[in-house]
């Protein structure tokens, strides 16, 4: 992006990460650093003019901006939720498990492409979102391996909720 002279979209240290942003938390420090989705569909418009034919959003928590994107973009934008569902039902689950970030839960892209496509599906509970955050924060985005007793703790959580795959959607 440097070396092309693209504006970068930064989050602000003071937001503490992507998943905040659509939280209570992140919400106020976001619109005080002067962010708008604006920036975003003006991002998009810039691709297309440098000929991009397609885009991609490789972001979960950032499809809550989906659809407005969509409706501005002149070019078809991936959407990585819907893919992802559709993959889980092809592959026979009949109700995965959203593990992800408490932004992306919060934002309900996947939870509203589960109901499109017709899924049940399952969150964790208050106490077990808290250890797939621990599990993401505290583990993977540190570079240390996962905590696997945490993880079975999880998804033997799910399980109990009738819960036959997962999707991973940090």
């Amino acid at each position: 992006a440097d070396a092309e002279g693209y504006e970068e979209f930064v989050v602000p240290d003071a937001v503490g990460g992507r998943y905040s942003v659509l939280t209570a938390v992140g919400l106020l420090p976001i619109a005080a650093a002067g962010i708008d989705v604006d920036r975003l569909l003006s991002g998009a418009r810039l691709l297309e003019r440098e000929g991009c034919t397609v885009l991609a959003i490789p972001c979960n928590t950032a499809h809550y901006f989906y659809d407005k994107l969509e409706q501005t973009a002149g070019v078809p934008i991936l959407n990585m939720v819907e893919q992802t569902v559709l993959h889980v039902k092809q592959r026979g689950v009949k109700k995965p498990a959203l593990l992800a970030t408490t932004g992306t839960v919060a934002a309900k892209t996947y939870q509203r492409m589960f109901e499109k496509h017709g899924m049940a599906f399952a969150v964790p509970d208050e106490k077990h979102q808290n250890m797939v955050m621990q599990l993401i924060y505290g583990d993977i985005k540190q570079g240390k391996r996962a905590d696997m007793a945490v993880f079975e703790a999880v998804a033997a959580h799910m399980r109990v909720q009738g819960c036959d795959g997962a999707i991973l959607g940090c």
